[in-house]
């Protein structure tokens, strides 16, 4: 049974694989007690970009009607806007309090965010 032969093998190298595994792994998460100016620098810049995506969707939309507007194809544009603005809240999600479904909803926002983003440019 080739399962059999696998595990055996495995079992076999113990000694070998476990001396793969980095010294101290897995590693000791120690929180800091208070908050950094670079913890609020990257807050900041994180709402700041969401405000400003907000700010160009609004004039995207209110502009929607002009040739230019047309031209660069409205739901291209919002396509993007809306990818960009989530992988900002990803980043506001990022700087805020680490929880577990903090940290899961992160990496959501930013891969959903990226994928939706990027897809219109490549296809």
């Amino acid at each position: 049974d080739p399962r059999e032969a696998v595990c055996q093998w495995a079992f076999d190298q113990k000694d070998w694989i476990e001396g793969l595994v980095p010294p101290g792994y897995p590693k000791n998460v120690k929180e800091s007690k208070g908050s950094s100016s670079l913890h609020y620098a990257a807050l900041g810049l994180a709402v700041f970009a969401a405000l400003l995506i907000l700010g160009i969707t609004a004039g995207v939309y209110r502009y929607r009607e002009r040739q230019v507007m047309k031209a660069a194809q409205i739901e291209f544009l919002m396509c993007l806007l809306v990818g960009l603005f989530a992988i900002a809240l990803g980043s506001i999600v990022i700087a805020s309090t680490v929880t577990e479904s903090s940290c899961i909803l992160a990496i959501w926002l930013i891969n959903l965010g990226y994928t939706i983003e990027l897809v219109p440019l490549l296809v």
